[in-house]
């Protein structure tokens, strides 16, 4: 009879220190504990395998590992950085908003600077809004008849008399007076406002051009009538523009040649306006022999 292995369960199966490893069962799960029966000599010719309890197991770590409450930190340190630049980018719109704006400010102004000096330079400029001149036809009837007809608010007739309320002045330059007959009965020459039933043929004239500057200062539109009168029949040719005397705007332009027997130009105008009058090329002169306003 042989002697007990006193060393059972084998070395690769031995039962584990419970102290060292609290979490493994010393046996194989599901095995009956081994007899102690010592007349039993059926020695297992393989190692055992114990298995380790389930609950022994842990899941991995994470990875990376964080310690509690470092997660949170981070997501605040993002949101925290998200703002900040939104809030730089606001503030970069809100500066390039504001460039472009003053750019758009000067480049306007400058514009009405440059709007300014052209419409002083050039007769094409927009007229101001106070300011107008329409035309509203020729009288070749009326003749030197004035009375009654026009002039009922002030007058100019060349080589007479001149009558003018406050609220209108009338400035001529340029231009060089003439009288043809002091004293006539021929109905082409004006009335006179210095002697009653006598008539005069007189003129402002020029060989270039000359102007008449009328400024109606209470803001109401009147009739203004220019008489134009070719009394020694020469053929005259001439031009008469009206024109904004602040922008140099032309308001109109008529253009005369046949007026030997007399003839008024008449328009509805307000404001400050300038008459130009112009010599064609080709005539004698230019001549104006009267200005009536309503």
């Amino acid at each position: 009879m042989q002697t007990p292995d006193r060393s059972w369960p084998p070395h690769a199966a031995r039962r584990s220190d419970p102290a060292s490893h609290p979490d493994q069962s010393p046996w194989l799960a599901g095995s009956e504990e081994p007899s102690t029966d010592m007349g039993d000599h059926n020695v297992p010719t393989e190692p055992l395998t114990y298995a380790r309890s389930p609950a022994a197991f842990s899941p991995p770590p994470r990875w990376p590992l964080a310690r509690r409450g470092e997660g949170q930190a981070s997501q605040w340190n993002g949101l925290t950085v998200l703002l900040a630049a939104t809030a730089v980018a606001w503030v970069l719109v809100l500066i390039l908003a504001v460039v472009v704006v003053v750019q758009l400010r000067g480049a306007t102004a400058g514009n009405a600077g440059a709007r300014s000096l052209s419409s002083t330079a050039m007769p094409t400029a927009s007229p101001t809004a106070m300011v107008a001149a329409t035309f509203t036809g020729a009288d070749t009837t009326t003749q030197g008849n004035w009375r009654g007809m026009y002039g009922r608010q002030g007058y100019l007739l060349a080589g007479d008399a001149q009558q003018l309320p406050a609220t209108i002045q009338v400035t001529l330059s340029g231009q060089s007076g003439y009288i043809w007959a002091a004293s006539s009965a021929d109905p082409r020459a004006l009335q006179k406002v210095s002697i009653p039933g006598d008539r005069i043929a007189a003129c402002w004239y020029t060989s270039t051009s000359f102007t008449i500057d009328i400024d109606l200062t209470d803001g109401q539109p009147h009739q203004m009538a220019l008489y134009l009168l070719d009394w020694d029949r020469l053929s005259r040719v001439e031009n008469v523009t009206v024109l904004d005397a602040a922008t140099g705007a032309v308001l109109d332009t008529h253009s005369i040649s046949v007026f030997a027997n007399g003839e008024y130009l008449v328009w509805q105008v307000r404001g400050n306006v300038v008459v130009r009058v112009t010599n064609e090329s080709g005539s004698l002169n230019a001549v104006v022999s009267g200005l009536f306003l309503s």
